[in-house]
């Protein structure tokens, strides 16, 4: 790497990583871990790292298509079986990995420098529904993601700084950026992702029926 590249890095990996899930289908009695229960101390959980059941000591929390969850940088967390999800990042190019649930192919672990990124002192966030027609889902922190529900043509002025990215997660859709007199169109499918740059700050969405949309865009 270049020099300057190594220091980036190195900044990203001490600011950690913020990132949120989006559940898209999930089925009867699944779960995600997040956050230490109440109370876990560090020895604790490094015991329970031991012992192969650190998620006894980690809330269990009941999902459903349709929930959002946020994790904030240094909360440990891990997704259970029976779900799929969209997940949305900080950018970091480190993930450590404290434990792994069995596997025919077992991953690197990253115990001592992932215990060192632990806050546990991090508070649980809420599960937030997405059923509104348009709803900020995540207000604050690094980056903003915003659920649209969209049954007619509508248009829309940014107010967020920087890129924007649109996902269709749901129906049909175009979507039109504009930066200017440079108007880019994108025809979206159900798991389509398009990446508008900074520069693009008004867009018009044309759903064909409905379509459910997620854009997400870096406070950075």
């Amino acid at each position: 790497d270049h020099p300057s590249d190594t220091r980036e890095n190195g900044r990203l990996v001490q600011r950690g990583k913020s990132e949120c899930w989006l559940v898209l289908a999930a089925d009867d009695g699944a779960v995600i871990y997040q956050g230490l229960k109440d109370g876990v101390k560090p020895e604790d959980f490094e015991g329970a790292l031991e012992n192969g059941n650190p998620a006894e000591l980690m809330n269990e929390r009941n999902v459903k298509a349709g929930d959002y969850l946020y994790n904030e940088a240094g909360m440990v967390h891990a997704i259970g079986g029976g779900l799929a999800l969209l997940e949305i990042q900080q950018n970091c190019p480190v993930t450590y990995r404290l434990w792994d649930f069995p596997r025919d192919e077992k991953r690197e672990m990253h115990r001592a420098a992932g215990l060192a990124a632990v806050k546990f002192d991090s508070q649980l966030p809420g599960i937030r529904g997405t059923d509104g027609e348009d709803e900020l889902l995540q207000e604050d922190g690094p980056f903003g993601v915003r659920s649209l529900r969209v049954k007619k043509a509508f248009r829309q002025l940014k107010d967020w700084p920087g890129f924007t990215l649109v996902t269709c997660l749901q129906g049909k859709c175009e979507v039109a950026g504009r930066a200017r007199d440079n108007l880019q169109p994108a025809r979206l499918h159900a798991g389509d992702t398009v990446l508008f740059p900074a520069t693009f700050d008004e867009f018009e969405i044309f759903p064909e029926d409905e379509a459910w949309l997620i854009q997400a865009w870096a406070r950075e």
